[in-house]
């Protein structure tokens, strides 16, 4: 291999419905970053409904840092526009919960 090439990830080239199936069987790992090539990665945020409509304007103003790419309403778990079989509750390797600005637990 010629030294300016990078080795390819071991999970480029999976499907996301690959890779949320390992994050289902607690298989991923904590970061999913260079899997499923070809395909939009996001973070999630989750927040209580009184501020939906201020973070998608805030997103909306601030469209390269912030996309928001779905939104779904309370108490729904999958958002069909991302992807088929989608559960939030089980498809992320990790969450991160923030409380008044402060990381208070990763579960």
């Amino acid at each position: 291999m010629p030294e300016s090439a990078l080795p390819i990830p071991p999970l480029f080239h999976t499907s996301p419905e690959d890779v949320r199936a390992l994050c289902r069987s607690n298989t991923a790992g904590t970061v999913t970053a260079g899997m499923a090539a070809g395909f939009i990665q996001a973070n999630l945020v989750i927040l209580p409904k009184a501020y939906a409509d201020d973070f998608a304007e805030f997103c909306r103003l601030n469209p390269k840092p912030c996309p928001l790419v779905g939104m779904s309403q309370p108490g729904e778990y999958d958002t069909p526009a991302l992807g088929r079989n989608l559960d939030i509750r089980t498809d992320l390797p990790l969450y991160r919960v923030w409380r008044d600005g402060v990381l208070t637990d990763e579960v």
